[in-house]
């Protein structure tokens, strides 16, 4: 692509990113008022907040467990010193 065009897609991206947190953040109660039956909605947001915090156990958890794993150095055979 165009290495002149890095920064504006990176700051329209990020942008973009955080006005997607900002509704998330503020459509979020009144959802979750709807799904509280009998006046728990800190049930209900800590049920969702516990499936979200699974969720980046197992996004985080390979990621983790691929920088702690050593790299062996790959050595090739050559046939022509045999």
């Amino acid at each position: 692509m165009a290495p002149g065009a890095f920064l504006p897609l990176a700051c329209t991206a990020n942008l973009v990113k955080n006005l997607a947190a900002v509704s998330a953040s503020t459509t979020r109660a009144p959802i979750y008022k709807t799904f509280a039956r009998t006046n728990n909605l800190a049930d209900v947001s800590s049920k969702v907040l516990g499936c979200q915090c699974e969720s980046l156990r197992k996004c985080v958890g390979p990621v983790i467990a691929s920088l702690k794993t050593p790299i062996s150095p790959i050595t090739r055979h050559d046939s022509r010193s045999s």
